[in-house]
């Protein structure tokens, strides 16, 4: 199933925004959990029509599994850290971020 299919579907793409009524400038769609902007929280439900998002499609789920062992890799590789699988997350977010870009982009198109 392709990203485009996923947002057309129950859960899919919509315009988030805030209790005020205002608006997100985006279109956005969550996987598995719905990203809150107003609470900054994660739930398993979107607030305004309480819509679950679409689970992570397995392949997807394989390319970010593949992302962090590149990450990981690239850390060992490239750090005097023995252990990279216990680097603080936001030590490595901006990798982990970089990558997951990289490989969402290759499966969404």
């Amino acid at each position: 199933m392709s990203c485009r299919d996923l947002g057309r579907g129950p859960g899919g793409f919509y315009q988030p925004g805030y209790g005020d009524g205002s608006k997100l400038h985006l279109k956005m769609m969550c996987l598995g959990k719905n990203w809150d902007p107003e609470t900054s929280s994660y739930a398993d439900t979107r607030p305004v029509d309480e819509t679950k998002p679409p689970p992570i499609p397995d392949e997807f789920a394989r390319l970010v599994k593949g992302a962090i062992q590149e990450c990981h890799n690239y850390l060992e590789s490239n750090s005097k850290v023995r252990d990279v699988r216990n680097v603080p997350l936001d030590v490595s977010r901006h990798l982990h971020h970089q990558l997951l870009h990289k490989n969402w982009q290759a499966w969404s198109s």
